[in-house]
């Protein structure tokens, strides 16, 4: 091919890409980033909890009304804090529905999940509603009670 036809071919051609599907080619890694992306859409604080050892560690905190809460420590703790920053009239009702005696006897049961509509006081001194639910997870290498906790403002 002359070179000036090469040349004129590149020019043409040089706008022209095929891209290939995002969904075919993604490692599983980025799959689930997609997936957490779309969960912090809906649930702005996700709090994974270990009932048996006492412990939580936050995984998700933007864009939540209320940003004080410590994100690792104990979750008894953790309880006593988030009943602090409810509306006097909800603080009783977060305490009992996520103590971590009620939460382990929900689980003896067989629930999948507890969950409480309450209103928090945010960072701008505005109470919202925020509904947190607790699902029950389990990992295949330990026997403890683990809790993912899923609050949503609205």
């Amino acid at each position: 091919m002359p070179e000036e036809d090469y040349l004129k071919l590149c020019l043409e051609r040089s706008g022209i890409y095929e891209s290939k599907d995002i969904l075919e080619v993604q490692t599983p890694a980025s799959a689930t980033q997609l997936l957490l992306d779309a969960v912090f859409m809906k649930y702005p604080l996700v709090i994974f909890s270990n009932l048996t050892r006492n412990s939580f560690y936050m995984m998700a905190y933007e864009n939540f009304s209320a940003t004080s809460c410590p994100s690792t420590g104990k979750f008894d703790e953790l309880i006593v804090h988030g009943a602090a920053t409810m509306h006097p009239d909800d603080r009783e009702a977060f305490a009992t529905t996520f103590s971590r005696e009620n939460l382990l006897q929900a689980y003896k049961e067989g629930k999948p999940s507890v969950s409480l509509l309450t209103r928090q006081l945010g960072d701008d001194g505005v109470y919202r509603e925020v509904e947190t639910t607790d699902y029950f997870v389990k990992h295949p290498s330990v026997d403890d009670v683990l809790v993912i906790s899923l609050c949503d403002n609205r």
